[in-house]
């Protein structure tokens, strides 16, 4: 399990590198030597990366609004059936043109900018955990090649989940992408062994999940307490 050594990571000519051209080669190209191309553009800076971020993210919010119009939203409709409405009851504004509007003005912009800056954070936190595992490759390079396969999975994403029935398991399976993708950039970028990667992966999904659960061990007493004390009476 040790580190990617340096002579393995290919020295290219650095040179500036388009977004879209960029979004295409880390999705459908995965690779050391894409990779190591990637992380030595002329343009891999964080600011790069971050606004590679939220343009993806805008445009997926555009984009599944719109779709959302069109098939509606699952979950209004599963709470319309629960309740005895059809969804030809559920008001125009939440599935037509009022949604669609109010989502790209409102919704798309302010969901592109957390999502950005959720996104900027959890770079810093595994380049972080990367660093203390060994890793060697400039935050820049890091942020700038995983922006290049997060943003547009994020339009894909975004994309599917608003189509009924087979959407989110395709999701789920372009996000499996998404963590091998992650991986390979921290084993090429960081320079980290396949195991020390997987682990850098691992660290912040393990750390949240026992987050989300401490917080589920605080309030669902709490709940269940709140519904007894109002339906016992």
């Amino acid at each position: 399990m040790e580190q990617i050594p340096e002579s393995e990571i290919p020295m290219v000519e650095k040179r500036n590198r388009p977004m879209i051209q960029t979004w295409i080669d880390a999705l459908t190209n995965p690779n050391t030597e894409m990779y190591a191309e990637l992380a030595q553009a002329e343009n891999a800076k964080t600011n790069t990366a971050w606004l590679w971020v939220f343009i993806g993210a805008l445009v997926g919010a555009v984009i599944s609004s719109i779709l959302t119009a069109i098939f509606g939203n699952p979950a209004m409709t599963q709470i319309a059936s629960m309740i005895g409405e059809t969804s030809a009851e559920i008001p125009l504004e939440q599935t037509g043109i009022g949604s669609i509007l109010i989502g790209i003005v409102c919704g798309a912009p302010l969901g592109a900018l957390l999502g950005t800056l959720f996104f900027a954070l959890g770079i810093v936190i595994q380049n972080w955990i990367a660093n203390m595992f060994g890793g060697e490759g400039s935050l820049d390079s890091f942020a700038f090649v995983y922006a290049a396969f997060s943003a547009p999975i994020g339009i894909v994403t975004s994309t599917l989940a608003a189509i009924p029935f087979v959407g989110p398991l395709l999701s789920g399976l372009v996000g499996l992408y998404s963590l091998y993708l992650a991986a390979l950039t921290l084993h090429v970028v960081k320079r980290l062994s396949w195991g020390k990667a997987i682990i850098v992966l691992l660290i912040p999904l393990i750390l949240v999940a026992i987050l989300f659960g401490c917080l589920a061990a605080l309030l669902v007493p709490i709940i269940i307490s709140s519904f007894s004390n109002t339906f016992g009476q």
